[in-house]
């Protein structure tokens, strides 16, 4: 009997795309979550259970333009 497997998608849904620039593929943009090629909108600072997750929050606010709302709801979206 062939047992029936699950997955499940998981990722980041909040990256800003950068164009790569090395390789052939330079220019074109790409999905990553590697944040060597984009700015990931999701990191230390977006969860609730972090320690020191204000630290460079300022820059976070300038770099994606959210407010300190938009910041707490990210913050209770993610955990």
């Amino acid at each position: 009997m062939r047992q029936k497997m699950l997955f499940y998608r998981g990722g980041y849904y909040l990256i800003k795309m950068r164009p790569i620039g090395f390789g052939t593929q330079v220019s074109k943009s790409v999905f990553t979550c590697s944040d060597c090629i984009n700015d990931s909108l999701i990191g230390s600072w977006s969860y609730s259970w972090t320690t020191n997750n204000d630290l460079d929050i300022e820059d976070i606010k300038d770099q994606f333009q959210l407010k300190g709302e938009q910041i707490q709801l990210i913050r209770e979206w993610g955990g």
